[in-house]
């Protein structure tokens, strides 16, 4: 729940020139092919790029966790969610990391162009007021995402010790840090949080405290302290991640549980239009040959066992 009182829960509308808004599309484009061609970012950021999605992230965060207990590994995950990610994006670290990344030229320069003249106008009872535009993403820009991508790309490719990986899908960066002891799990804690501390302070990001958690997995009954900022980051007995629930056994009791009580609430909304004496007539009940029977029995079941993200329509 957002707070009425911070400015925060407030996003102002933008409206944007069209030629400003088909610019930026045919840029984008462009850009998105040759980084693709070339292959410059990082497998491990799984949101905003095509051929990736919510599916792949969990798959590969539970593959690592896996590998680690297999080792007979402890193992910590940390959910990390960046405060504000695209609203705080600064265009002359978005410029700065894209020449890095991309080999120089007229599509390039054209971006840099539109991230270093970038104004914003407002209607005043004194007329028009216009400022310069040093950071944020205005409503209806395509680029913020890959702007994004470009940015969160160095620190994906860190060169991390074997023990640590690290995953994001957008701005929720999720690491899988493992040890052979406790001593060992707490030294590379410390070490990810360090690194990643210097990172968002370079980039002058903050996460949120509220929305980042942890989970240890396996028989170690105390973990090591996680705290960002002299703020301790709270520890969970299960951590929800893109649609899967992750426990402290692995054993999927609380995923199967949660996937069942939303398949059985959806089974109940179904029998609310199937009703013999009220609800959808009886000549509207079937659809496309499926009679509203069927369709609560497979839907249920799809729910049950696939989860929403494999669930939910294109």
């Amino acid at each position: 729940m957002k707070k009425n009182n911070s400015i925060t829960s407030y996003r102002p509308i933008s409206l944007l020139p069209i030629l400003g808004k088909l610019l930026e599309k045919l840029i984008l484009q462009r850009l998105n092919f040759t980084i693709n061609k070339q292959n410059v970012l990082h497998p491990h950021q799984f949101g905003f790029r095509e051929g990736k999605s919510t599916n792949h992230a969990p798959r590969k965060l539970i593959d690592v966790i896996e590998d680690a207990k297999e080792r007979e590994h402890y193992v910590i995950v940390i959910s990390l969610d960046i405060q504000g990610a695209l609203g705080n994006l600064k265009y002359d670290i978005v410029r700065k990391e894209l020449r890095k990344l991309y080999t120089k030229s007229n599509i390039s320069e054209t971006l840099e162009d539109i991230l270093s003249n970038c104004k914003v106008a407002i209607q005043t009872s004194d007329g028009p007021a216009v400022w310069k535009q040093t950071e944020g993403c205005p409503q209806g820009s395509c680029t913020p995402p890959l702007s994004w991508n470009i940015v969160a790309d160095e620190i994906l490719k860190t060169d991390w010790p074997k023990e640590i990986h690290l995953q994001a899908f957008a701005d929720d960066f999720a690491f899988v840090i493992s040890g052979r002891t406790r001593r060992e799990l707490e030294q590379h804690t410390t070490f990810v949080l360090e690194t990643f501390k210097n990172w968002t302070n370079k980039n002058q990001f903050d996460i949120s405290i509220e929305k980042s958690q942890y989970l240890l997995i396996g028989k170690l009954s105390r973990g090591p302290v996680v705290i960002w900022n002299s703020q301790p980051i709270k520890r969970t007995t299960s951590l929800k991640y893109l649609g899967v629930t992750l426990d402290e056994k692995l054993n999927w009791i609380s995923h199967i549980q949660e996937q069942g009580t939303k398949a059985v609430s959806q089974y109940q909304q179904f029998c609310r239009i199937a009703e013999p004496k009220w609800g959808l007539k009886q000549k509207d009940k079937n659809t496309k040959g499926y009679s509203t029977k069927q369709l609560q029995r497979e839907c249920s079941f799809m729910e049950l066992v696939l989860g929403p993200s494999l669930f939910l329509p294109d």
